[in-house]
């Protein structure tokens, strides 16, 4: 699958591509998933698991304010909208 073919509709997808946490096979796996969000959380855990409770952490912040979530990453654009 060539990376383009996916487009982030999470903003933990550019988290777990970022530093190279999972390849577009199983990023497509987590976003297809029952809780794809705490699938997207997953990838990588034990391995980089202060970065996953760090980001259980923030998520839980920012969702409570509104924050997370509220935008979608758009491929064409290379922007979130």
């Amino acid at each position: 699958m060539h990376r383009t073919a996916i487009n982030p509709s999470f903003d933990l997808v550019c988290d777990v591509r970022h530093p190279g946490r999972a390849k577009s096979p199983v990023i497509v796996a987590a976003l297809q998933s029952p809780n794809p969000a705490n699938a997207l959380l997953a990838i990588g855990d034990p391995q980089y698991h202060e970065r996953v409770v760090a980001l259980r952490r923030e998520i839980k912040v920012l969702t409570d304010d509104g924050t997370f979530g509220a935008l979608k990453y758009n491929l064409a654009k290379r922007d979130f909208v």
